[in-house]
């Protein structure tokens, strides 16, 4: 398989690429963006998805538009939701002369999957009850009859799979009936066709559930269904993993489209900026490193020589909760709001007795002292990213201030 580098919205298909989409919307009778993808990527896997798909159109006895109406359900159901293929195939089912209401009966039949909750749960609290020995008896009250006869009546059929929901839940399953029935008290769909919106549902690679799979296909086959009529909805079915290639292939065809771009033009070289003093290039490559050693003051693990000139050093104490210093930043960074003038530098320092936070600002003061007092006595690691991260906003000041310093023409 080979896939074209650079499939451009605006690059014209190529003869092989016009003729695989011509074939195709001759057999399908629609086309989108997401085929227009697939085509120009690789259009031979375009033309055997066509092939394989296109085995229902061409042999299977169904109508186009009940075609259409099982695509609908197995994109639309709740395990799938597959949005662009439910407007496709809407489209495809109005072309084939459906009206919206056996759409809309489509949808509504579709949308009762939901149940297949209590049809998988039920049955397995009531074993569980049984193997404890606490089920109740199995025996129908009055109203548990009720509702059997009356599902029986509107859907045609019960089923097992139904005792459990109707035993313990029997309210909810008289409200899923006079949700289900709607489209069977007034749909203008044959009730064979309903069945086969379940089958569809219940037999995609989203959902596999046979259960309903096996009951519904009995029920169609009671309906007048043919096997072949059968047998071509579980065919249409069977192509649901395409849509691995129609949601992904656009987003492909965008990023190889986004690299053919030619680069922009480079742009015109800035003036060049003025030397930055030594001083302040250092503080650019300063690493804060966390490990301290004992006592009650010690330098950062970084060497002397990184801080030389008129910076002075950065101090980190032991013993005190690391909120303070995040405090005392804040109010520096106030203060250097206030008197951007002074070129103000942050000190805070915090006594082991009576924390305290003093902030001093001085126009030549090239010195930033921190001191925190660490809540870890006993290994002395600062495990805390936090005051890793306050120790850089300090060093973030400091550079701002020694530029702004040497901007205004001062000797460092």
């Amino acid at each position: 398989m080979s896939v074209n580098p650079a499939p451009a919205a605006l690059t014209p298909l190529t003869p092989r690429q016009e003729e695989v989409k011509a074939r195709f919307i001759e057999v399908r009778g629609t086309w989108s963006e997401a085929w227009e993808a697939v085509v120009r990527l690789d259009p031979d896997f375009l033309e055997a998805y066509l092939r394989f798909s296109a085995v229902p159109w061409r042999h299977g006895p169904l109508p186009a538009k009940v075609k259409e109406f099982i695509y609908i359900a197995i994109d639309a159901n709740a395990t799938h939701m597959y949005l662009p293929g439910v407007r496709q195939h809407i489209k495809a089912a109005l072309d084939h002369g459906a009206t919206g209401a056996e759409i809309m009966e489509v949808l509504e039949l579709t949308a009762t999957l939901g149940i297949h909750a209590m049809n998988v749960g039920m049955p397995v609290l009531a074993e569980v009850l049984s193997e404890l020995g606490r089920r109740p008896a199995p025996e129908l009250d009055a109203r548990q009859r009720e509702i059997k006869e009356e599902f029986t009546r509107v859907r045609g059929y019960w089923h097992s799979s139904w005792d459990d929901t109707l035993q313990f839940a029997p309210e909810l399953l008289a409200a899923y009936l006079e949700f289900s029935g709607v489209p069977w008290r007034g749909g203008s769909l044959e009730p064979k066709v309903k069945e086969f919106i379940y089958i569809a549902f219940d037999v995609a690679a989203t959902h596999l559930y046979r259960t309903g799979l096996k009951i519904h296909v009995a029920n169609a086959l009671g309906y007048g269904a043919t096997p072949e009529e059968i047998t071509e909805v579980m065919e249409i079915a069977a192509v649901l993993g395409v849509h691995a290639v129609t949601t992904s292939a656009p987003l492909l065809a965008e990023e190889l489209a986004a690299r053919a771009q030619p680069p922009a033009p480079a742009a015109p070289p800035a003036p060049a900026a003025p030397e930055q003093p030594r001083v302040l290039q250092e503080l650019g490559s300063l690493a804060v490193g966390e490990r301290l050693d004992r006592g009650t003051a010690c330098l950062l693990d970084v060497p002397r020589a990184r801080l030389s000139g008129r910076v002075g050093v950065v101090r980190l104490h032991r013993g005190q909760d690391g909120m303070q210093l995040g405090e005392a930043l804040g109010g520096a960074a106030r203060q250097r709001q206030r008197q951007r003038s002074q070129h103000a530098y942050a000190g805070v320092q915090a006594a082991r007795d009576q924390p305290q936070r003093v902030i001093t600002a001085a126009d030549k003061q090239n010195v930033v002292e921190t001191v925190l007092w660490s809540q870890d006595r006993y290994t002395g690691v600062c495990r805390s990213l936090d005051v890793l991260h306050r120790l850089r906003e300090v060093i973030t000041v400091l550079r701002r201030s020694v530029l702004h310093e040497y901007a205004a023409g001062k000797t460092l």
